[in-house]
């Protein structure tokens, strides 16, 4: 179930399956996308990256209240230079720094910036912070299909964040 799904007021799974079921995450989990396919991925992705910084500093800046900004910023601080992973992957794919730097989106990237834009300009803060994170929520599904190893470190590392977090909290609690 997705961030959200015990407050939608329809069933989107089908919606959200077809997402993370698309013949682009599965040729890249399997092996099979063509090279020119990455390529034009990571171009379209950095479009997106690069759009993603000027689209969340226009949704801070666009919150009424304190807290709602608090949380948008605290969203961001680990995105800071996430666009250099694009860099190096586009490098293993012989993009250069140029290609990047050039890059035009193409209609369904441009559509995808135009409506969180949109969503910015005319969508109540709920709305906002909907938008984006429903697309968060995706990418983190998609991340999510990884070796059982891995998932044994995520789960070691999560368990250990909520137990040193438990251990603030009780060491405030004997303080105090």
């Amino acid at each position: 179930m997705s961030f959200a799904g015990s407050i939608l007021t329809e069933d989107l799974e089908p919606l959200r399956q077809r997402l993370l079921s698309h013949p682009l995450w599965t040729g890249i989990e399997e092996g099979t996308v063509q090279l020119e396919t990455l390529r034009v991925f990571a171009l379209q992705d950095w479009w997106l990256v690069r759009e993603a910084y000027r689209l969340d500093a226009l949704a801070v800046a666009g919150m009424p209240e304190l807290d709602l900004q608090d949380l948008l910023l605290a969203k961001l601080v680990p995105k800071i230079g996430g666009y250099q992973l694009l860099l190096r992957f586009g490098e293993a794919l012989g993009l250069a720094r140029a290609d990047f730097d050039a890059v035009q989106p193409l209609a369904g990237c441009m559509a995808l910036t135009n409506f969180f834009y949109w969503m910015l300009a005319y969508g109540s803060p709920p709305e906002k912070i909907a938008a984006v994170s429903a697309s968060e929520d995706i990418f983190i599904q998609i991340c999510a299909r990884i070796t059982p190893e891995d998932r044994q470190r995520i789960t070691r590392a999560v368990r250990l964040s909520h137990e040193f977090e438990l251990l603030f909290y009780d060491t405030v609690m004997a303080v105090g």
